[in-house]
Parts: structure tokens; sequence; C-alpha cells
């Protein structure tokens, strides 16, 4: 091989280029120098979320208060044997809440009684409730202010009431159907002169 030979060798060498690979993210790009067309691979992500995450259902927020000075509704359940004014004081002065009852049923086998007159009778056999109503304050309000009202019904069909002045006795389970409230405040009002 002559010198010239060489030199030719060697300057196409430096002519050559070699191979080349490119690559950008998601694209393979080869180029050949001896195919004149280059060969491109296209590589697609798949669409939406990576296959395990899921849209976790998210637990909701709920904020809740309770109002003290709310009404409460209440079913009361007195059974035989047991005054039921005293139990209502009891109720109310334990629970720190007034209880007005709204009404109830079922039968007492002693009561006694205030009348509109004044007079004062107590009654024994078995009474049955026809209504019941009234408001007793929880301590320190004193038990003359509010108290129950009630109309019995004897065995012979006649009907009597008055304000309960203890005892009012049970025989059977007597049902009261109350509410309660908190937060009582005594206020006293004067009249206000017309002029």
């Amino acid at each position: 091989m002559s010198g010239h030979d060489v030199e030719n060798i060697q300057e196409l060498q430096l002519f050559t280029i070699p191979q080349l690979q490119v690559q950008t993210p998601n694209v393979n790009t080869t180029i050949d120098n001896s195919n004149p067309e280059p060969t491109t691979t296209i590589v697609r992500r798949p669409r939406g979320r990576p296959i395990g995450s899921k849209n976790k259902p998210k637990t909701p927020i709920i904020v809740t208060y309770e109002n003290p000075n709310a009404l409460c509704s209440h079913v009361l359940e007195i059974i035989d044997g047991v005054d039921v004014s005293k139990s209502l004081f009891d109720y109310a002065r334990r629970q720190g809440r007034g209880v007005t009852i709204l009404n109830g049923n079922g039968e007492v086998a002693r009561a006694r009684l205030r009348q509109p007159t004044g007079r004062v009778i107590t009654l024994q056999g078995k009474l049955e409730i026809l209504s019941i109503s009234g408001t007793i304050f929880p301590s320190p309000t004193p038990e003359i202010v509010g108290g129950l009202r009630v109309r019995l019904s004897g065995t012979n069909g006649q009907m009597i009431e008055g304000s309960v002045i203890s005892p009012l006795v049970a025989s059977g389970p007597v049902i009261l159907t109350a509410t309660s409230f908190a937060n009582i405040i005594s206020e006293k009002i004067s009249s206000i002169a017309n002029d």
C-alpha cells in the first residue's frame, strides 16, 4: 500500500460518521448511515392512572354539636307502686333540666288532688289517667312553681280533676310523653300603666 493510499484511508475515516443513537423521552430514534431513512420507534405510556391506584372513597367530615338549650323529647315510664309526681321532681333535679309533661296514660291506685275550689281530696282505688300535664322545674326553683294537673276517671265513671299534691301512686306502668329544657331564668314582670 502506498503512502498516498494510507492518507486517503485516514481522510475517509475522518469523514465517516459512526452510527448515532438519539434518545428523547418516550421516543427511540436510531440513525444508520447505511440506511438513508431513520428508524423511529415511539413508546407510549398507557392512559389513565397507574395500575393499582384507585380513587379511594373519602369519609365525609360531619361536624355536629349538641345545643344544651335545645328541647329534648322523652317517653318516661313510671313503674307500679311509684309516686308519679315525686319521681318527676327527682328526675328534673337529677338531669338539671325542666320537664314539661305533654300527655300520658296509665292507672293510679291513690291520688291526692287540690280542686279548683281549693278543697283537697284523697282518692283510693283503680283510677285511670285521662290526661296529665304540667311543668316541673329543677332546683333551686321551689316545688310550688309549676306542678302537675291530672284528670282521672273512677270505676263508677265519675271524672275528677285537680292539681296533684303528692302522692300520685302508679298502679301498673304509667307512660308519659314529655319534653325537657335547660337554662331556666326567673323574671319579674310588672304591669305597665296606660296613660
